[in-house]
Order: C-alpha cells, then sequence, then structure tokens
C-alpha cells in the first residue's frame, strides 16, 4: 500500500495522537508449540527458529505476487526477477492458477503448489495502481456476517467479493488434488488484508479448509472494528500477523475511526530486511506498545523491507 507525502500529513494528527515510546526488552518465551501466550500474559515474547523459517519462505511467496510473470500465466514456476524469492524457487512452486487486472479493484495474485514444503498457496498482491488506492480508501466500514456488530473495511471486502468465487472454485480443486496439503494465505499491504478476509471466509467453507488454512500477513493495514477484530482473533490458532519497525501502513486506517487489527502480532523489532529470529519477538495483544505501534516516528521506506525487499518485484515504483 503506497501513500503521498500529502496523505501521510493529513493523518499525522491521528498517527501520533496516542503512540507510546518504547522502553524496556522482550520477556520470557511461552514454551508453546505456536507460539501461543501463556494465559493473562501479553509479551513480548521470542520466537522459535522453526517459525522464523517459515516466516521467511512464505514473505517470499508474499513477494512472488508482486511479480507480473507471476499473474498472467498459469501453470508455471513462480520466479522473481528481482532475485527475491530464492527459497519459492527452489522449491519448485508452480501455479495452479491466477488472476490479475479485475475489473474494478485491479486484484491480482495466483494459487501455488509447492511439492517440496507440501503446500497450496493462495497469494494477494499489494497496492501498486490508482485502483488498489481507491480500495485502500474506501474506509466506510460495513457488515459481515461474522458474528453480531462485526464491521469490516469496505474497500478490502469489495476487493475480496471481485475475486472470491474464481479463487474458492480454485482453491477446492487444489485441495481435492492435494488433500494432504497445508493451505495456506498470505500477501503484502493491501494483499494482506484482502488475505485476512480471504482465510476467514475459506475457514467457513468446509472442515477441510477450517482445519488446514495458515494465514500470514506482512504490513497489513487495520481490517475490522474490535468485535470482528476479536472473531478473526478467535476463530483459528494458526494466523500470524507480522508487521516491521515503524511500518506506517499497520497504523491505518487509524483506532480513531475504529478500526483494530486482529491478535497476536509479530513484530521484526530490527534489521527487516536481513533480520534473524533473534530481531522477532511477539505479542498477545493487538497494536501492542512493545510492537509497531509503539514506535514514534513512522516510516513508509519501512513498510517494504519484510525478511527482504518484499515489494521488488512490484511493476510499479510507488
Amino acid at each position: 500500500m503506497m501513500f503521498t507525502a500529502l496523505a501521510i500529513t493529513m493523518l499525522g494528527l491521528f498517527l501520533f495522537s496516542s503512540v507510546p515510546v518504547h522502553a524496556g526488552s522482550p520477556g520470557d518465551p511461552s514454551g508453546g508449540p505456536f507460539d501461543w501466550a501463556p494465559f493473562g500474559t501479553s509479551g513480548p515474547f521470542p520466537i522459535s527458529n522453526d517459525l522464523f523459517a517459515t516466516f521467511q519462505l512464505i514473505s517470499q511467496y508474499a513477494a512472488a505476487a508482486y511479480c507480473p510473470d507471476n499473474n498472467d500465466s498459469p501453470d508455471t514456476p513462480l520466479t522473481c526477477p528481482t532475485g527475491n524469492c530464492p527459497l519459492v524457487e527452489a522449491a519448485g512452486g508452480t501455479t495452479l492458477s491466477e488472476f490479475e487486472d479485475t475489473a474494478k479493484f485491479d486484484d491480482t495474485g495466483y494459487i501455488a503448489i509447492d511439492p517440496t514444503n507440501h503446500l497450496i498457496v493462495l497469494a494477494i498482491r499489494g497496492s501498486v495502481s490508482k485502483a488498489n488506492w481507491h480500495a485502500d480508501w474506501d474506509m466506510l466500514r460495513v457488515d459481515v456476517d461474522w458474528c453480531p456488530d462485526c464491521r469490516i473495511h469496505r474497500g478490502f471486502r469489495n476487493s475480496w467479493h471481485e475475486v472470491s468465487h474464481a479463487v474458492t472454485e480454485n482453491m477446492r480443486k487444489a485441495v481435492d488434488t492435494h488433500p494432504d496439503y497445508r493451505i495456506v494465505v498470505t500477501g503484502h499491504s493491501l494483499g494482506g488484508a484482502v488475505a485476512t478476509i480471504a482465510a476467514a471466509e475459506l475457514r467457513r467453507l468446509d472442515a477441510r479448509f477450517a482445519a488446514r488454512t495458515e494465514l500470514y500477513t506482512f504490513g497489513s493495514p487495520r481490517v475490522a472494528n474490535e468485535e470482528a477484530a476479536r472473531w478473526l482473533s478467535d476463530q483459528s490458532h494458526f494466523s500470524w500477523r507480522v508487521t516491521n519497525e515503524n511500518d506506517l501502513v499497520p497504523r491505518l486506517p487509524p483506532r480513531v475511526l475504529g478500526y483494530h487489527h486482529m491478535e497476536p502480532e509479530y513484530w521484526i523489532a530490527q534489521n527487516g530486511s536481513k533480520s534473524t529470529a533473534d530481531d522477532v519477538v511477539w505479542s498477545a495483544r493487538e497494536d501492542s506498545s512493545w510492537g509497531n505501534e509503539g514506535m514514534v516516528f513512522p516510516s513508509r521506506e519501512a513498510h517494504h523491507r519484510y525478511f527482504g525487499a518484499i515489494s521488488a518485484c512490484s511493476p510499479d515504483d510507488d
């Protein structure tokens, strides 16, 4: 998701009005197999080397969604000419279906099969076009039938609806063909927001998706009101929302407009492009003062550093 200097200035008052300064140091590890928090605690906690390796791999699937050749030629290997998805290329990921330039919102991405890691991956691209930005800025909250009083961002909902039928049918075909594969839904920026809704809806389809759909978002903006964010947090423990340093985009839309994040947050505290497991901590709270929300000065540049140059393959410079 890209924002002009004018837009950043307009939102400045919202962003800086209630942002605390970081203090202290990381806490004790949770010890859980999926890095869940002990009851009554909020973090931050370190992450395991295995989870860090998963973040690296899945972030490269999100990065590959920016590469035009991965969005217009089904049944071909995933590649990144900018060299930022070597793990995906080495795994031999091949697209099952691809989509791009949808009529109203320019939704773009792919469904791929990873035979090495036994994954079915749905990856959705972030913002690169005016149509994407129109979706970003359509911040009206609209009802969704997840729970009473659940509301979500209209632009993100409409973006998902434009591709939901085709994506759902192709995901069903992928699961029928590969019943033992894990299901991964991912995206960066706008792609992360749409992926959040996509994963929620896929999990509601049938038991196969409910039990196996994993969500990984990188630099996602806020998607939901408090009720819907809580519903998303409770729907599945297989959701990982990753933020980087002082990335601006996870601060948007601002909380004063009634938007909240799902829990938990996994925060790259430093070295976004070349981080190690020691650089990443997590908190069981949304908008934790230990994480992205606690950084005083938000940055647009940090939005592009997630375990590498995640949007380097974008066909547009801004």
